[in-house]
């Protein structure tokens, strides 16, 4: 055996026993977080501190890993062992299978409690009713922007938004088959086949056979050898699918952001941002004596989009988002001034900056 050879093999002993050594651990933090649990007596479990967590340990990684690669393990070693100390009850939207519930299962663990609900509005309704603790639906597309629909959802309640996940939209062809030349049918959920027109249309001698959703794709391919499914690549792999064709969708850039409401506030991260929702009166410069007060005080406004008001033909309100948390002293200040001079002001919630 070469001196290279040797060294690499040394290499390669010390990798193996690093795994067995980060497992040791994960089983210690999961044995700690089942204390905590138990001493909790099912109180709910807080995330209160994870971003300073995060952030500190992003700086002891220092040059050796890449910031967002340390702020993802570390998510998921939080959201595999959280449901250890209590499982927590979340609410998101159908479909089974689809991004929504994948942003759910990401952030909380496969180990807590989910329920599938039919649009935001029972999401929340679950939150409110105190069968769930947390609701999870999509608020943002890097297409739409915020959406119409859950801002109002969230709006008409004094539910809180505390934090939002997210995520690439990608969708791919997913099966036990081997290759592409092998696939006779292809399973469909309709919002996916519609994401993927283009792709769809190029196949050739492939029925197209529409689900209910992507999860029923993906029972469907595991018992016929010769189908495929396309189907968000997650919940295709933990179906235990393979990847014959990845991210297939037409607009192959899509992202989207799903809002996570609660009961109670978030605590300040110390990166945070806030979404509010005002209505000005009908006056020239209305809009601009608004958006001064975060100007005068150094708040940047990161969105700011204009919308029907709901039941209010022909009315419009904005919504917007700026930076910082809502018991920060220069947003407050400017949240007293700005309510002095609008028909409508509601704060939907501080939460981590994504």
């Amino acid at each position: 055996m070469t001196e290279r050879r040797r060294e690499l093999e040394n290499l390669r002993r010390q990798l193996a026993e690093g795994d067995a050594e980060i497992l040791r651990v994960l089983l210690r933090r999961a044995k700690l977080a089942r204390q905590i649990g138990e001493l909790a007596q099912g109180s709910a479990a807080s995330a209160v501190g994870e971003h300073e967590l995060l952030r500190s340990l992003e700086q002891m990684a220092a040059d050796e890993l890449p910031p967002e690669v340390v702020t993802d393990v570390f998510r998921a070693i939080h959201a595999a062992t959280a449901p250890l100390e209590r499982p927590a009850r979340v609410a998101f939207v159908l479909p089974e299978g689809g991004f929504c519930q994948l942003a759910a299962q990401q952030r909380f663990g496969l180990g807590a409690n989910f329920m599938a609900v039919e649009s935001p509005e029972l999401a929340i309704e679950e939150v409110r009713r105190r069968r769930a603790d947390l609701a999870v639906f999509a608020f943002e597309s890097s297409l739409e922007g915020p959406l119409q629909a859950s801002v109002e959802a969230l709006s008409a309640t004094e539910m809180s938004l505390s934090a939002k996940i997210e995520l690439a939209a990608v969708r791919s062809v997913m099966s036990k088959a081997g290759n592409l030349a092998e696939i006779q049918k292809l399973y469909c959920y309709g919002p996916d086949r519609l994401a993927c027109q283009r792709y769809v249309a190029s196949l050739e001698n492939v029925a197209i056979v529409d689900v209910r959703s992507p999860w029923v794709a993906c029972q469907m391919c595991l018992e016929d050898p010769t189908g495929a499914a396309i189907v968000p690549q997650a919940a295709g792999e933990r179906a235990g699918l393979g990847v014959l064709q990845t991210n297939v969708s037409d607009r192959a850039d899509l992202r989207i952001r799903y809002a996570v409401a609660s009961a109670r506030p978030s605590h300040r991260s110390g990166a945070d941002t806030t979404a509010i929702i005002f209505g000005v009166h009908d006056q020239p410069g209305a809009l601009f004596d608004v958006l001064r007060h975060f100007a005068e005080r150094g708040i940047n406004l990161k969105t700011l989009q204009s919308r029907p008001a709901n039941g209010d033909s022909w009315n419009y309100v904005f919504y917007v988002e700026v930076s910082g948390h809502v018991t920060d002293r220069a947003l407050v200040t400017a949240l007293e001034e700005i309510k002095r001079q609008t028909r409508l002001l509601k704060v939907l919630g501080s939460f981590p900056s994504c």
